[in-house]
């Protein structure tokens, strides 16, 4: 996955003084959110954080070894990937001239920016990816025919699913691995509060790696079933209420991994402190709720003793 990202030299900091500049850099972050005014934030400050998020991102793989590269790539690679089909919306509306200022920052690798850059029909620029993943031996067919038959949002889906199921191929660190096996398993259950909240009648056709033992789940999903899994996820980190609906369901289950990653970087190394710190900036710029980062990072200790 690593020749996907942009390649820099490498740096051979010591982890005790990486650790030290993301904590100085967190603080920062929680002041620069607490000062912000509270309310729902505008379209443009939105913007604004992600590409700040984009900043801090390439800033920190950049102060990474081979090492720590490789171990961290499918992470990296995940927030690219919301980079990528920003671009092909882009393409899709007509509006080119912002893809440059996306891509101005982005890790993705000097190839896939070219694909992007060239503007061509969203079609076309997924069948050309399709070809690039497959040269590094990443199995995906047919992105280009799912985005003829569901658009954007089926290719990206598509696309990430691939990309899940390889981690387990080419990551072994545990931290990485089990920020992957939590993501996957709140996917999971957001399929299953879907087919709950809209009764939908197919199969849930669930991601593979996480906790949840079935790859295809019976047709017919209960919310006492949906319940069980979400406490089994949450356990004592966050107290959720009863309330299932999809929207609200999914914004609790992202802030309950960020209060597990807050508790992991507590007692482990440098490469827990990276993902709690990537997966801040992520949810920040869904939400832009810098005021809870701020709460979990002081209650992170507390968390940890419940868990115990």
């Amino acid at each position: 996955m690593q020749q996907l990202l942009h390649d820099f030299p490498q740096c051979e900091y010591p982890d005790e003084y990486l650790v030290a500049r993301l904590r100085g850099r967190r603080s920062s972050f929680i002041f620069e959110q607490r000062s912000q005014p509270e309310g729902t934030i505008s379209v443009a400050e939105r913007n604004r954080i992600q590409e700040q998020g984009c900043d801090e991102r390439r800033w920190l793989f950049k102060q990474l070894n081979s090492n720590q590269r490789k171990n961290l790539a499918p992470l990296f690679l995940y927030f690219e990937v919301e980079i990528l089909f920003q671009c092909l919306r882009c393409i899709e509306a007509g509006q080119c001239e912002r893809i440059e200022g996306l891509l101005q920052t982005s890790l993705l690798s000097g190839q896939v920016k070219q694909i992007l850059r060239e503007n061509s029909a969203p079609a076309d620029v997924l069948m050309r990816l399709e070809r690039e993943l497959k040269c590094i031996e990443i199995p995906v067919k047919g992105l280009a025919e799912s985005y003829e038959s569901g658009g954007i949002q089926k290719s990206e889906e598509m696309i990430r699913r691939v990309l899940l199921s390889q981690v387990f191929f080419t990551v072994h660190h545990p931290d990485v691995l089990g920020f992957f096996r939590n993501l996957i398993d709140i996917r999971n259950i957001m399929i299953l509060a879907k087919h709950l909240h809209w009764q939908l009648e197919s199969k849930p056709d669930l991601y593979s790696g996480g906790s949840f033992r079935e790859r295809v789940y019976k047709k017919n999903v209960t919310e006492e079933e949906l319940a069980r899994r979400v406490r089994h996820f949450v356990r004592e980190t966050v107290a959720l209420g009863a309330n299932l609906h999809p929207v609200r369901l999914e914004k609790e289950l992202l802030y309950c991994l960020l209060k597990k990653l807050v508790i992991s970087r507590r007692v482990s190394g440098l490469i827990s402190s990276v993902i709690e710190y990537l997966w801040q900036w992520h949810i920040t710029a869904r939400s832009g709720k810098g005021d809870l980062l701020e709460s979990f990072s002081v209650q992170g200790n507390h968390a940890q003793e419940s868990m115990q």
